[in-house]
C-alpha cells in the first residue's frame, strides 16, 4: 500500500506580483519585527523555510557590503587651515568620525584614490 503525503500549499512565488527580491525583503523586514523564529514566521506566512533562509542570507550579505555614499561636506575656517603667504593649503576630510585625512594642496590623486578604496572596504 502506497503512502500519500500531502504537503500544505506553500507560497512558492510571490502572489503580489513583486519580484522575489522585493517579496522576501518585505517578509524579512516584517519577520525582524515579530520576535518569531524563522521557522514559525514561515509557517504562519506559508513560506518555504529554506527559500526564506536563502533570501535572508543573500539580502543580509548585501546589506553588509559597503557601498559608495555621497557625504555632505561642510567647510569652516577651522577645518581648512591655510597659510596666507604661500599657495599651500590643507583639506581635512573626516570620514564617519573614525578617520581624519589631511590632504595637502599638492596631493597625489593616485594615492588618495587608493586610500579611499581601502576606506570603502572597512
Amino acid at each position: 500500500m502506497e503512502k500519500i503525503i500531502t504537503i500544505a500549499n506553500r507560497q512558492e512565488s510571490p502572489a503580489s506580483g513583486d519580484p522575489p527580491r522585493q517579496f522576501y525583503q518585505k517578509h524579512l523586514t516584517n519577520w525582524k519585527g515579530t520576535g518569531l523564529s524563522q521557522a514559525e514566521y514561515c509557517r504562519r506566512n506559508s513560506l518555504v523555510r529554506h527559500r526564506f533562509g536563502y533570501w535572508k542570507r543573500k539580502l543580509f550579505k548585501e546589506e553588509g557590503q559597503i557601498k559608495f555614499a555621497e557625504l555632505p561636506v561642510s567647510l569652516s575656517e577651522q577645518s581648512v587651515p591655510f597659510i596666507r603667504d604661500n599657495v599651500f593649503s590643507t583639506l581635512r576630510l573626516m570620514v564617519d568620525s573614525r578617520f581624519s585625512l589631511e590632504i595637502p594642496d599638492q596631493f597625489s590623486q593616485d594615492t588618495l584614490t587608493k586610500v579611499l578604496q581601502v576606506l570603502q572596504m572597512l
